[in-house]
């Protein structure tokens, strides 16, 4: 049984590890010494370790991506298992390691075997495994897969004994792999951050403060700042190695200086210390690190969906993909090498969603393949259309509440393609859009950000889209009305003069149902009810009985 005290003493041949003395029966074996401190993970050590622990698990791969800590916590957890094994347990760092048939040889030397030199190494490891209680951990073995996947399996199968740990990108494919997500730090939710004591107890936060104090002595938390340290932590997604990157720069800016200069993440996230590998220096370095794994396919498609803000769905990432049928099998490819997570289930409908840091190396990477605007452009149609199918159903259907729970889990995205429309020139499709979500804005409670929206669209130069323009009229009415605002008749004057001129009885309704809530704000009850009755006509021949649900809403609240 190897104690910890033992792990502690002997020979120092292996830079930063701890060794047992070579004079023992057991193989040399031992953990890199980490030179910073290990924050938060308690909950994922115990289950990992747990893990180890159970009977016929024997491959635990710890995944995750590039720069959230899969290495620290896989010596954490080597720390607390090292009981669990009694003939030892040794840390194997291939992150150096190029050629994926010398796997077998860097084990050998590392366990302190005769290397010879015409002889295959892994029979030899298995040779000296095979009857030995041991943790092999094999640290950074992604870009040596799947070659390598074989002779692990091989090492398995032959010593019964024998548990391995792999920290990767992606998964070793092996059969009984039991596979650990790694995920970011737990950023604080806003109901922490009126707290300073709930806001030092949440992981990210904790992470901050500590390096941020290596880098500036004396630095704390204090009211002037957490709530400026909290947003680097979000913004950086609770992503270790961004916000040790991100702390170190507290020796020049304090966080408010430092937040202000994240309109982008990859500049700033540079400079990591020179003793850890070149790919762990700077944020860029570590995301290239994986995208540079990827095959060509599953390049463009990880750029195309970096357009992608808060998330996206299957159909979302077809639609960007110009709908090639091979785009579901690569969102598979990129979860399993820790580029995409799934999120929530909605509607048995699943999202995915890439962390902001890893998604600006993608929209740096869409550029300079010279795709930006074309994506763009798709992103913004697929919302385009979404938006037109969600407007009657929110108005009149019975899918009211689907379509708005829909609309707001894509609100960022409907922001960018807001934006992109304005800003590329795309006059006619922006005031679709904007008076198509007329709905998310009222009734979701974002009627002074829509009422904006609407407002610049109808002032567009050149956009003359009758229909959209008569739309985006009665939407800026209701808008106003809704927040108190006196609103504008003549702005559905002009809606109801292109109503009738392109005979929508429907159009004409919805217009009649805005002027009787005038006469009604107005007091003129009469008129409202007159109205309205005239409004329930043009609903009954437009569609039939069902749509005329406002207009007796309207009764209602005159009675």
């Amino acid at each position: 049984m190897i104690s910890r005290s033992q792990r502690s003493q002997g020979e120092h041949s292996l830079p930063l590890m701890r060794s047992l003395p070579t004079g023992s029966r057991q193989p040399r074996v031992g953990l890199p010494t980490p030179l910073t401190s290990f924050v938060g993970r308690t909950r994922e050590i115990a289950a990992i370790h747990a893990l180890l622990q159970q009977a016929g698990v024997r491959l635990v791969t710890l995944t995750g991506p590039g720069g959230v800590g899969k290495t620290r916590v896989a010596i954490r957890v080597a720390e607390e298992s090292a009981g669990d094994f009694s003939d030892g347990l040794l840390f194997v760092s291939l992150a150096e390691l190029r050629d994926p048939g010398l796997l077998a040889r860097t084990v050998a030397a590392s366990l302190g075997l005769t290397e010879i030199p015409t002889q295959d190494a892994a029979p030899t490891v298995s040779a000296f495994l095979r009857e030995q209680s041991f943790l092999l951990i094999l640290d950074n073995i992604e870009h040596l897969l799947p070659d390598v996947a074989p002779v692990v399996a091989v090492w398995l199968s032959q010593c019964r004994l024998l548990s391995v740990m792999a920290t990767s990108r992606s998964t070793l494919r092996i059969s009984g792999e039991h596979v650990v997500g790694i995920t970011p730090l737990d950023v604080p939710a806003q109901a922490d951050r009126a707290s300073l004591d709930q806001l030092g107890s949440v992981p990210s936060i904790q992470l901050f403060v500590d390096r941020a104090n290596a880098a500036r002595e004396g630095f704390v938390l204090t009211p002037a700042i957490a709530s400026d340290v909290a947003a680097i932590c979000e913004l950086l997604d609770g992503l270790p190695l961004a916000i040790e990157l991100a702390a170190a720069r507290m020796q020049l800016l304090p966080p408010g200086a430092l937040l202000s200069r994240f309109e982008r993440r990859l500049p700033i996230l540079t400079g990591g210390p020179v003793d850890q590998p070149p790919r762990l220096q700077t944020m860029e370095r570590a995301i290239s690190w994986s995208y540079a794994l990827l095959t060509p396919e599953e390049q463009r498609v990880f750029r195309r969906l970096a357009v992608f803000s808060g998330g996206f769905s299957i159909e979302g990432a077809e639609t960007v993909n110009a709908g090639d049928p091979g785009t579901l099998d690569v969102i598979g490819s990129l979860m399993a090498k820790s580029l995409l997570f799934q999120e929530h289930l909605s509607n048995d409908e699943p999202r995915y969603r890439i962390l902001e840091t890893i998604r600006e190396f993608g929209i740096e990477r869409l550029e300079e393949h010279g795709e930006i605007e074309e994506i763009r452009n798709r992103h913004a149609l697929h919302f385009g259309d979404m938006a037109g199918l969600a407007d009657p159903a929110i108005w009149g259907g019975k899918d009211h509440r689907v379509w708005l729970d829909r609309l707001e889990g894509d609100f960022a995205n409907l922001r960018a393609a807001l934006s992109w429309l304005r800003d590329s020139g795309n006059g006619a499709a922006f005031l679709r859009l904007a008076a198509a979500l007329g709905g998310l804005w009222q009734f979701r409670s974002h009627r002074v950000e829509g009422r904006e929206w609407i407002a610049q669209a109808l002032a567009y130069p050149g956009c003359d889209v009758q229909a959209a323009r008569a739309t985006a009229l009665i939407k800026h009415v209701i808008l106003d009305r809704g927040l108190g605002v006196p609103a504008q008749p003549v702005m559905l004057e002009e809606a109801l003069a292109v109503r009738r001129e392109l005979g929508d009885d429907r159009g004409i309704a919805a217009v009649l149902l805005q002027f009787s809530g005038l006469s009604a704000d107005a007091g003129s009850d009469d008129d409202a009810a007159r109205l309205r009755t005239e409004a329930a006509a043009h609903f009954i021949r437009a569609t039939g009985p069902d749509s005329i649900g406002w207009c007796r809403w309207g009764d209602g609240q005159a009675a």
